[in-house]
């Protein structure tokens, strides 16, 4: 690193400032490594890793940033840590919902995507009640057909 000291005058007036100059290179490559499939409610946190070249210049780092293109899937914090927030539906027997969105990490003008799946957090509905339609009495070697219904369906 080298500071620079810059003292400027105009109409009397000076105005000093004081720059650092890195003497690394720019970060031309990186990846993503993470768990790229969470549940509703779950988080999970994404790293950066191999770093190129070797010798990069590391006050860029201070420059990363992360976003979600669709936050109402999956939020990302400044630090990389994501948070499934929307699958798409209610988990069942029947159906198993989940929806994908892009974390996208920039350093220094260079970006990386990673995809996440968020699943729909399993758990069981409770039983709220049920019903048996049918008649009352029955004859006996006569067939007789019954329904039922329960809640949740």
């Amino acid at each position: 690193q080298s500071t620079i000291f810059v003292d400027a005058e105009y109409n009397g007036t000076v105005v000093s400032d004081t720059f650092v100059i890195s003497v690394g290179k720019a970060i031309t490559d990186f990846t993503i490594t993470g768990t790229n499939s969470i549940s509703e409610g779950e988080a999970t946190q994404l790293s950066i890793t191999a770093i190129s070249p070797d010798d990069f210049d590391g006050s860029i780092l201070n420059t990363l940033v992360w976003t979600s293109d669709d936050p109402t899937i999956a939020s990302v914090d400044q630090n990389g840590r994501v948070t499934g927030l929307d699958a798409g539906g209610n988990y069942s027997i029947v159906n198993n919902p989940s929806q994908t969105t892009t974390i996208t990490a920039t350093i220094g003008g260079v970006s990386k995507s990673f995809p996440v799946t968020v699943k729909a957090k399993l758990g069981l509905n409770k039983y709220t009640g049920g019903h048996i339609d049918g008649p009352d009495t029955v004859v006996v070697d006569f067939p007789y057909t019954y329904t039922s219904t329960h809640t949740p369906k």
